[in-house]
């Protein structure tokens, strides 16, 4: 009882439909493709050890919802996104017989985001159709150092210091389907 027959739509009385069903008209989809690579260099110049790390990812991801989990097409929503990020860090640490450990460096973050046409569709009012671009971008730099010194022979003192700047900035654009109406969002902008 209150389960609609097979081809056709209960919108009424629904019950619960179980753990792994749904009363959805259009199966959903995902496919995401994640690729990154990082890479450590270590150089031994004698008083100074130099290290380098660098490291990349990207994502690439296709969604296909049905948003309204009900029998009938009534909001459809097909989300295109991309990302990547990339990070670079640079090391001057002490070489081998130094008094104390110490180290100080450079690091930098850029972080790249978009809804490539998040896309919003409705078969019963086609007029609220509508896309999104959006996008994310962040850069960040930062200065630190740490020094370790011995107090005892078991134990040992750490301070350490880092200054990070952050630029943040997020757009957004809305589109009406086949026309050339396009709304701007803010260009909203923070920094830390």
């Amino acid at each position: 009882a209150g389960q609609p027959a097979p081809g056709t739509a209960n919108l009424v009385a629904q019950t619960y439909p179980g753990r792994y069903n749904t009363y959805g008209n259009d199966d959903d989809f995902s496919d995401v493709i994640n690729y990154g690579a990082s890479l450590r260099v270590e150089y031994d110049a004698g008083p100074v050890k130099l290290t380098s790390i660098s490291a990349w990812r990207k994502t690439d991801s296709f969604f296909l919802l049905d948003q309204d989990n009900s029998a009938l097409a009534v909001v459809r929503a097909a989300i295109q996104s991309y990302n990547r990020e990339i990070t670079q860090e640079f090391q001057v640490s002490n070489g081998a017989g130094s008094a104390f450990d110490w180290l100080i460096g450079v690091y930098y973050y850029n972080y790249r985001a978009r809804y490539d046409r998040l896309g919003i569709r409705s078969a019963l009012d086609p007029a609220s159709n509508f896309d999104i671009l959006a996008g994310q971008n962040s850069e960040s730099m930062a200065v630190f150092g740490q020094a370790t010194f011995p107090i005892t022979s078991t134990t040992n003192l750490t301070a350490g210091l880092r200054y990070t700047t952050e630029d943040q900035k997020h757009f957004d654009t809305f589109f009406l389907p086949d026309s050339a109406i396009a709304i701007l969002g803010p260009d909203r902008r923070g920094q830390s």
